[in-house]
């Protein structure tokens, strides 16, 4: 949080908001500096993971809506959302595109 001398006035700031922007007194003038955060580095199974979730939303996507009222009606029961079951029983059952998971009973 950064600390504040005369707020009214803001006369001297130093410290960090939101970890993005860094308030500084150097010995000849006051810098502000916004943080550039680099992106993390994916692993490859990372990477295939995220594909696969890619897959699983667009194929949710391109259900016809008789099937999703399907898949809604069962995941009412489970106190669930549609897609929310749809993604489980994407992963549980190891399904690939353009394959489709079996509705629970």
């Amino acid at each position: 949080m950064p600390k504040v001398t005369a707020p009214l006035f803001s006369l001297t700031a130093s410290g960090t908001l939101d970890h993005k922007i860094t308030y500084m007194n150097t010995q000849t003038r006051q810098v502000v500096r916004y943080n550039v955060r680099q992106p993390l580095k994916r692993s490859t199974l990372q990477q295939a993971h995220g594909a696969r979730v890619a897959d699983c939303r667009t194929a949710w996507r391109q259900m016809t809506p008789a099937a999703k009222v399907e898949w809604r009606s069962m995941a009412a029961i489970l106190h669930m959302t549609g897609p929310a079951l749809w993604a489980r029983e994407w992963f549980a059952q190891n399904i690939f595109p353009p394959a489709a998971p079996l509705v629970p009973i």
